[in-house]
């Protein structure tokens, strides 16, 4: 396993490499200074998972995750001091799989990739799944929809899985967060929310007026059929 970590303070640097380190002995961990050497490492290592702080000298975190996600869907762990709900949205918008704030508590950080990976590798039947007009496959995360090809991230990918199995019913919030991290966190909804709306706007052509991907007030969405 790769992780590579952007972050211009090294202090934080060794402390997540330490830690990674001691949780997986095997991990190869690399890092970057910048964001225009982390996108170079990036293309050149193909890590598992990037680590990635947005206070860069040189280039603001978000740019670098927007070229990241132009060429590859490996998950992305936003780690940064910014706790404003803009940049959160932003962040998850853009394709980052979880985003942490800092000061960050070490376990925490920890127990989150660990969910990001066995999001990454938990996938071992291809059978597709079907709901009406959709027909997804699940380890390559590829929904066939009305004569259309969509690659979902894995978080995306997660979320729909979990509409899609349980086709026309309402899932609730607590069970999606579930899903994708393992627990109910404080602030799982609105994560949700945000990438609820990325499956919309990848699946509806109205996304602001859904067909497909339904909020239910007070439960959860459902996935439902084309009439």
């Amino acid at each position: 396993m790769k992780i590579l970590i952007i972050e211009d303070d090294a202090k934080i640097t060794d402390i997540l490499t330490i830690s990674l380190k001691i949780r997986w002995p095997k991990a190869i961990v690399i890092s970057a200074k910048d964001g225009q050497e982390g996108i170079s490492l990036f293309g050149r290592k193909n890590p598992d998972l990037l680590i990635l702080d947005l206070g860069l000298p040189d280039i603001d975190g978000l740019d670098v995750l927007r070229q990241v996600r132009g060429f590859s869907d490996k998950p992305v762990l936003i780690l940064s001091v910014r706790n404003d709900e803009a940049d959160i949205v932003e962040g998850l918008e853009l394709g980052a799989d979880e985003y942490v704030t800092k000061p960050f508590r070490q376990m925490e950080l920890l127990s989150r990739i660990q969910c990001i990976l066995r999001r990454q590798h938990g996938a071992s039947d291809d059978k597709p799944l079907i709901c009406g007009c959709f027909n997804y496959l699940p380890t390559k995360r590829r929904l066939l929809f009305n004569d259309r090809e969509i690659i979902f991230t894995m978080t995306e990918a997660r979320i729909f899985e979990e509409l899609i199995k349980n086709c026309g019913r309402a899932v609730s919030t607590e069970n999606l967060a579930q899903a994708i991290w393992g627990t109910d966190y404080a602030g799982s909804n609105e994560a949700i929310h945000v990438y609820i709306n990325r499956l919309r706007k990848k699946v509806e052509k109205a996304p602001s007026c859904p067909q497909f991907i339904i909020n239910t007030p007070g439960i959860g969405y459902s996935l439902e059929q084309e009439e």
